[in-house]
């Protein structure tokens, strides 16, 4: 069974990248760990909490890539 898909998967690491706060290549390992994890039965981590974890993105970083996902998608904070 192929894991989850969230809509705001692949935004999310386009938007940090576009932005500065990582790197393609950073992405790609990030994405890389994700996909690992699901493949080992791993519970499934966010891209954002994976590049957080390693040290790679702040915690502001992240949500304020993780708002401008939500805005792209349509969606607001509650």
């Amino acid at each position: 069974m192929l894991p989850r898909r969230y809509p705001h998967s692949p935004r999310f690491g386009m938007i940090a990248v576009k932005l500065g706060y990582i790197t393609p290549t950073q992405l790609r390992q990030a994405m890389i760990m994700q996909l690992d994890d699901d493949m080992e039965g791993i519970p499934h981590r966010l891209l954002g909490d994976i590049l957080f974890d390693l040290g790679w993105m702040s915690a502001g970083q992240r949500d304020e890539v993780l708002e401008k996902t939500r805005k792209c998608y349509g969606h607001t904070a509650a």
